[in-house]
């Protein structure tokens, strides 16, 4: 992770877009993620920010540019699955002209993704959708799944309903809490760090089973570490970001 650059969320808009961004952020504060508007605003500047404030919000989407072959992200069909500000397809939407489906449960979310990807011209459609039970079959060419699966209290039904959407040969990249204790074995961790919306943490092999029987195969675990402040090595809990690919046949 440490080789990644340039992984701040950056927008460039008019000065009076720009202003509707700012009144936007001052409006629905304390904001999750910092936001760069141009080279003179950024969200942290002009709105409150929560505890657990992200600065660098497109490492994970820049890990799996990393990984693919140049090229391979051009004009996708992507399954945003759990797209919080709208980020990440919203990247991918400007950078490589996808067409991005995002489903998340808070209307704060779907607002604001919406808000800004009119304003950016993303060719974009922010729906509020249960993960567990989203489903349209053989759709998309790429499934984001960014920190979202360790808050389903039913991961592998979430899985086999994001697997379904893909076409053959698509890709999934997932980003979730992975428990590195004793093999095959997971963990419950129902409000871990005072979060009541945290489920399970599973084992890298719990992970690649559950994707094997549906129909998928992993590619490479993109990175794997225990952060400095959630995730230490007593508790056997890591952040893992693991790209799977579905089987052609």
């Amino acid at each position: 992770m440490s080789k990644l650059r340039n992984t701040e969320w950056r927008i460039d808009l008019a000065p009076e877009e720009a202003e509707q961004v700012k009144a936007y952020i001052q409006k629905t504060s304390p904001w999750q993620v910092e936001l760069h508007i141009g080279d003179d605003l950024k969200a942290s500047d002009f709105g409150a920010h929560h505890r657990r404030f992200v600065k660098n919000p497109l490492v994970k989407v820049k890990m799996l540019e990393n990984a693919l072959p140049e090229g391979a992200l051009e004009k996708l069909d992507i399954l945003d699955v759990g797209y919080n500000y709208g980020y990440t397809g919203l990247y991918l939407g400007q950078k490589f002209g996808c067409k991005v489906t995002g489903i998340d449960v808070q209307p704060l979310y779907q607002q604001t993704a919406s808000f800004l990807a009119g304003l950016l011209g993303v060719d974009s459609e922010y729906l509020l959708e249960d993960a567990h039970y989203f489903c349209r079959p053989e759709q998309f060419d790429l499934i984001t799944h960014f920190g979202t699966l360790y808050h389903l209290r039913h991961p592998f039904l979430a899985l086999e309903n994001s697997v379904k959407c893909l076409k053959p040969g698509g890709y999934i990249a997932l980003e979730t809490i992975i428990y590195t204790g004793e093999s095959h074995l997971n963990k419950w961790i129902y409000g871990y760090n005072n979060d009541v919306s945290n489920f399970w943490a599973l084992h890298i092999e719990t992970l690649e089973s559950m994707m094997t029987i549906s129909d998928c195969t992993l590619i490479n675990i993109l990175s794997m570490h225990h952060g400095k402040v959630m995730h230490t090595e007593e508790d056997k809990l890591a952040r893992g970001t693991i790209l799977f690919q579905k089987n052609k046949s």
